[in-house]
């Protein structure tokens, strides 16, 4: 019995010695101002570099369909005419573009019918982002 009751203490013993020490007590490795800011400084540039390859594997396609897109799109009235002027020769992407533009006011006052009528011809020369906002937009009206 005496032997069980020094293993015990023993166990007990060993057990709490072997723990780490609490958290208040290890120190944590400050990190600087400048270290700070270098850090953000390099994810700031990877994110650049990473903004640029896509820029450039976008840059393939219709110009004006990459802009739409975009959530900073801007349209001035060179820009508005020039889209309308592609989508009116039947070119889906500035078609689509033109959508965009009438659906949030793009350079234009927003119209939600003329919307609707450029992402419907859009859509019914196979553009799949056209057809996917037509339909969301049919199904809202």
């Amino acid at each position: 019995m005496i032997f069980r009751l020094t293993i015990a203490v023993l166990l007990t013993f060993l057990y709490s010695c072997s723990t780490d020490e609490p958290e208040e007590t290890v120190k944590k490795e400050e990190v600087s101002d400048e270290q700070k800011n270098e850090q953000w400084s390099k994810k700031s540039d990877e994110w650049q570099k990473q903004k640029k390859l896509i820029d450039q594997k976008l840059s393939s396609h219709n110009q004006a369909f990459v802009e739409a897109t975009r959530p900073e799109f801007q349209v001035d009235m060179e820009k508005f005419k020039a889209i309308q002027q592609n989508a009116v020769k039947g070119d889906p992407d500035y078609q689509y573009s033109l959508g965009m533009c009438y659906k949030y006011g793009y350079g234009v006052k927003a119209d939600y019918n003329k919307a609707l009528y450029w992402f419907k011809k859009a859509a019914d020369q196979g553009h799949k982002q056209a057809e996917r906002v037509y339909l969301f937009m049919v199904r809202r009206k």
